[in-house]
């Protein structure tokens, strides 16, 4: 399993919680525990719309805190047989996951984004060529986050709602700034 999974929260029937960088985030709780199995049980995945509350400020952190929930992210990049069992893995035990496809990997792999979807996981953006985003500068950092979001709306005839930015596990002005641009409310982080 990739080193990329995080556990956040889960929201209005969408997973929406993410993370991209090597290190753990130091304001996640260790060692969740997701409860008994009919306390796991998952919503069909579903276009994630955040709520007014969750729509303001920088990143989009966790979901409602009201449950105990947990969100399965992946990043969607790498051997297309690891996606493979994964998916596998997870239909196995009735659970949805939120994928962040890096466009380049998607656009090589279109069947595997029609097969997160058709199973009823989400798919985001999690931009074109998985470059550091707090290096780039505006221009750049715009056209890894619209490539990105081309790629996923390629698949699923839209960009969806879910962009986390790649090399970083929060986002900055310029990153806020070039997502809005391309149409997404807030950063996944």
């Amino acid at each position: 399993m990739s080193r990329r999974l995080a556990l956040i929260g889960l929201a209005g029937g969408g997973l929406i919680a993410a993370g991209c960088s090597p290190a753990r985030n130091p304001t996640a709780p260790a060692g969740t525990d997701a409860g008994s199995p009919s306390d796991r049980s998952s919503p069909p995945a579903a276009e994630y719309a955040p709520t007014e509350l969750e729509t303001t400020g920088p990143d989009l952190v966790h979901g409602p805190t009201d449950r105990r929930a947990v969100a399965l992210t992946f990043h969607g990049a790498g051997p297309a047989d690891l996606t493979r069992r994964v998916l596998s893995i997870v239909a196995a035990r009735g659970g949805r996951i939120t994928v962040f496809a890096v466009g380049r990997w998607l656009e090589q792999n279109l069947d595997l984004g029609r097969a997160i979807l058709a199973a009823g996981h989400d798919l985001g953006n999690h931009t074109w060529s998985h470059r550091v985003m707090t290096r780039l500068g505006p221009a750049v950092a715009h056209r890894e986050v619209q490539r990105g979001a081309d790629a996923v709306a390629a698949v699923r005839g839209r960009p969806g709602s879910l962009f986390r930015p790649s090399g970083t596990p929060s986002s900055t002005a310029t990153i806020r700034a070039e997502a809005r641009a391309a149409g997404y409310q807030r950063c996944v982080s």
